[in-house]
């Protein structure tokens, strides 16, 4: 295994740890929101999490409520933000 992809693993197991929320805006008022509950496979850049996407504005002036996660399911890092 190269430097390069240890330093990767090293990377993402420090972003993504069971437990922590990573947020992006995808659009200019869309949020998605991704809670890590399982990165046991990490290295094949797989974790099981739960994902909610939102708008914010409708959240902020009151018309929507802020939604819940989904059930957990098992994604591939490359699809978070599509």
């Amino acid at each position: 295994m190269s430097i390069l992809r240890k330093f990767s693993i090293w990377r993402l197991k420090r972003t993504y740890y069971s437990g922590a929320i990573i947020t992006r805006f995808i659009a200019t008022d869309i949020r998605r929101d991704i809670e890590v509950i399982d990165a046991s496979k990490i290295e094949s850049d797989i974790i099981v999490c739960r994902i909610r996407t939102w708008n914010v504005l409708y959240a902020i002036k009151g018309t929507r409520p802020e939604p819940e996660f989904t059930e957990p399911v098992e994604l591939h890092l490359d699809t978070f933000w599509d």
